[in-house]
């Protein structure tokens, strides 16, 4: 049987959730990167831009950051999807449940950083009107994407 998926805004306590998610999708650095004084403090500061989706049981299977400059600039990080759960277009809805934010605030550009093996994010970002530039970070190789209206 499939499970429903509902996507919502992120709260405090879905921190665990949320950390074993992105540790499975090797999406966390060090202990600097996410941790749940960070997360709880980014949470506060980027209201209404930090989702989940969850199954009907409230497991988290996915979860996507955004954040912007306040004027011009949005920036999406951190979206993963529950391999069991990929597939199911959970990445497209919260995906566009953001950029549906960004564009309602009047932000033009929006960029997500992507690792280049991750093929998976890149796709839906492309099919969200997203273009590859390249970048560096730590002498890691990403695809920075971007979008502008």
């Amino acid at each position: 049987m499939v499970k429903r998926i509902y996507l919502r805004e992120a709260e405090s306590k879905d921190y665990e959730g949320i950390e074993k998610l992105l540790n499975e999708a090797d999406l966390i650095e060090d202990e600097f990167d996410f941790n749940r004084k960070t997360f709880n403090r980014m949470l506060k500061k980027n209201r209404g831009y930090y989702f989940v989706a969850e199954t009907k049981d409230k497991e988290i299977v996915g979860n996507i950051f955004a954040t912007n400059d306040g004027g011009y600039c949005g920036f999406i990080y951190k979206m993963a999807v529950s391999e069991e759960y990929r597939g199911r277009k959970i990445g497209s809805r919260m995906l566009k449940k953001i950029i549906d934010k960004l564009d309602e605030n009047n932000i033009p550009i929006i960029y997500a950083h992507v690792r280049r093996t991750n093929r998976s994010s890149r796709r839906v970002l492309r099919s969200k009107g997203f273009e590859i530039m390249r970048g560096y970070y730590d002498k890691k190789p990403v695809d920075i994407l971007c979008r502008s209206k």
